[in-house]
This record gives structure tokens, C-alpha cells and sequence, in this order.
């Protein structure tokens, strides 16, 4: 049996994991670096307070988008207004304060 080096350190990786409700969780940190989280379109979840979670929990690296079904293609697309409200709210928060 040859065994890769991926292999061998995702085995590796898993080792060390939590175990709830026969559910396996890893936490992130130098061996497992949280990137994207990407937000579905029916979701209502601000960018700020994904962004505030991610701060806490170390990802501060990580990009949020929001997806949306494409009116063109049978296919998921970048929810170009997401970011674009999350800087309208951010600059009406700055004037209110």
C-alpha cells in the first residue's frame, strides 16, 4: 500500500480533531486556514458581523461574498450588490457616529 505525502498528512491532520455527535471538527489555525466564506442569497446575515466572527476566531484574512442564481446561465454568480451595500452601511454608520 503506498500511502501519498497528502495522504499521510491529512491522516495526520485528522488526528488531532473533535468529535461531536459523530461529526469530526477541526479548529483553524496554522495547519488550517479558513480563506472564503461564501454567504448564500437568502441569507440575511450582515458582512460586518461575519467579519467581526472571523476577527475573533483569528481569520481576519478570510474574504466573505455573497452568491446568487445567475438571470443568464444555470450557474452561481458574485453578488456584486452585497459589497456594495456593506459600504453604504459602513459609510451611513460613519456619518451617524
Amino acid at each position: 500500500m503506498v500511502i501519498t505525502t497528502r495522504a499521510f498528512a491529512s491522516a495526520l491532520m485528522f488526528q488531532s480533531c473533535n468529535e461531536v455527535d459523530g461529526h469530526q471538527f477541526l479548529e483553524f489555525g496554522e495547519r488550517l486556514k479558513l480563506r472564503e466564506v461564501i454567504v448564500g442569497s437568502r441569507n440575511d446575515v450582515v458582512k460586518e458581523t461575519l467579519r467581526g466572527c472571523l476577527l475573533a476566531g483569528g481569520n481576519s484574512d478570510a474574504e466573505i461574498w455573497k452568491v446568487k442564481p445567475s438571470v443568464r446561465d444555470f450557474k452561481i454568480v458574485r453578488d456584486e450588490k452585497f459589497d456594495a451595500e456593506c459600504l453604504t452601511s459602513a459609510q451611513a454608520a460613519g456619518r451617524a457616529t
